[in-house]
């Protein structure tokens, strides 16, 4: 069975949600130096306890980040 996923719980740093549904979440890369948006949407599957870690690259400005994502326990 499906452990249902509680947004409230989930961190997003370096992005934002665009769909969170049991057990994965969608989001878009938002560039923390000049707010740019990419048009592209990331999927992922949460597990409990795990932080994801991605490094992506502003397709306006160049400046490179890190996506963050932690589900806590």
């Amino acid at each position: 069975m499906e452990q249902q996923v509680d947004i409230e719980t989930v961190v997003l740093e370096g992005g934002s949600c665009v769909e969170c549904s049991s057990p994965t979440i969608t989001y878009v890369v938002k560039c923390q130096k000049c707010g740019y948006v990419e048009t592209h949407r990331h999927t992922v599957s949460l597990t409990r306890g795990v932080t994801e870690v991605v490094t992506v690259q502003c397709e306006k400005c160049n400046h490179k980040q890190m996506v963050k994502i932690r589900y806590p326990r």
